[in-house]
């Protein structure tokens, strides 16, 4: 029913009226839109859409089941960090570092190859990624972006030099729409038990991320995680949300706001004050006009 639709433009009225059509119970209402709704909780949570249209259905919560689409943001804090990369070998605590100051998604992250890197300009080009050991494009112009590469991510990448940076290219096929583009790279971060690039961020997530969480001895988070490190580390440091946002690839800054709401209110603990102190001289100085 739903095959040629792209997933950001399917919208509620679609769902409604192929609902509409149904004689069923919503019991087996329920079970037809299972697999669908959880593909939306999957692409709101890796943030490849800005909204879940089943977030919206109006009257239909019976039929939304108890899983909502909103997802925990658990950033490492400041001494975790040193925790988990000495719980990792030496290019998997070079990834980890990487990502935590740069704040790539884990599919772009094990997809960035070498020519992506402008040594001079200090920036990446982010214009891949890997999903379901498919490369693919970015799903949005605000996906394919060049970010400015920290002196931390510049120096991981620096250390990660030495093992892949000669390494033989591979040939691909990068999925762009309706279109293949095929591209000769040389990925920058490798599988170090067989000397391989990644193939999936599966792959990445049990041979090198659960791995390091269990002999750091730290509380089990998601791969992603590490980007959300990122932002929580630019916020708390007080750096523009929009400039946050635009960097990590957000279609626009609402979900970006949303996600990180609380990182956000942390960094302006004096919110409204000022205003209140106007107003409040204001006040005062037309009591004693009076």
């Amino acid at each position: 029913m739903f095959g040629d639709i792209l997933i950001p433009d399917l919208k509620v009225a679609h769902i409604k009226s192929w609902i509409e059509t149904l004689k069923n119970s919503n019991k087996r209402i329920n079970n037809l839109l299972t697999p669908l709704r959880h593909i939306y909780i999957e692409a709101l949570s890796d943030e490849e859409i800005d909204r879940n249209p089943f977030d919206s259905l109006p009257g239909m919560a019976h039929l939304r089941g108890e899983e909502h689409s909103n997802y925990e943001v658990d950033p490492l804090a400041p001494t975790d960090i040193p925790i988990l990369l000495g719980a990792c070998e030496p290019q998997n605590a070079n990834m980890f570092e990487f990502d935590i100051w740069a704040g790539l998604r884990p599919s772009e992250l094990v997809a960035l190859a070498w020519g992506d890197i402008d040594w001079n300009k200090e920036t990446a080009l982010i214009q891949r990624a890997l999903v379901k050991s498919h490369y693919k494009g970015p799903k949005t112009k605000t996906g394919r972006r060049e970010i400015k590469l920290l002196p931390l991510a510049l120096e991981a990448l620096k250390r990660q030099r030495v093992h892949t940076e000669l390494m033989p290219t591979i040939e691909i096929e990068v999925q762009k729409g309706r279109q293949k583009e095929h591209q000769t790279i040389r990925p920058v971060f490798y599988n170090p038990f067989d000397n391989k690039p990644w193939v999936s961020v599966d792959q990445a997530r049990k041979r090198a991320w659960e791995p390091a969480i269990r002999k750091s001895k730290m509380r089990h988070r998601l791969f992603k995680q590490l980007r959300h490190t990122f932002a929580s580390i630019m916020l708390t440091a007080g750096e523009d949300p929009e400039w946050i946002s635009k960097h990590m690839g957000h279609t626009n800054s609402v979900l970006f706001r949303k996600v990180y709401a609380r990182f956000i209110d942390d960094m302006i603990p004096d919110a409204g004050k000022k205003a209140a102190a106007i107003y409040t001289q204001l006040l005062h100085k037309e009591e004693n006009q009076c």
